[in-house]
């Protein structure tokens, strides 16, 4: 059986969408924002953040179910045309995201 991530992600009611990728050599971790629609992407080598404007839901639940995190986020989201801009680098491994996104 598949797993159902609208379920397990948005239990409680959620509006944020927090998953690492510990098996991705490109994604470490994404946070959506389902109100603004902005996906936070840190990045594993250079560990750096960008955040994707406008991008869909669903969107997201695919990156979080396909086979490859960074081949679906280049084929689908960087090319797809969203806005983008850089965020900055992690310092110690550590990313502060702001909340209000």
């Amino acid at each position: 059986m598949q797993n159902n991530y609208r379920d397990e992600l948005f239990l409680g009611g959620s509006s944020t969408i927090n998953k690492e990728f510990p098996n991705s050599t490109s994604v470490k971790s994404i946070d959506y924002n389902r109100v603004t629609k902005t996906l936070m992407v840190v990045y594993r080598k250079p560990e750096v953040v960008y955040s994707y404007h406008g991008v869909p839901e669903e969107t997201v639940y695919e990156l979080i179910a396909a086979p490859s995190a960074g081949k679906y986020l280049a084929d689908h989201i960087k090319k797809g045309g969203y806005p983008y801009h850089y965020v900055g680098a992690t310092v110690a491994n550590q990313v502060s995201v702001p909340t209000s996104y």
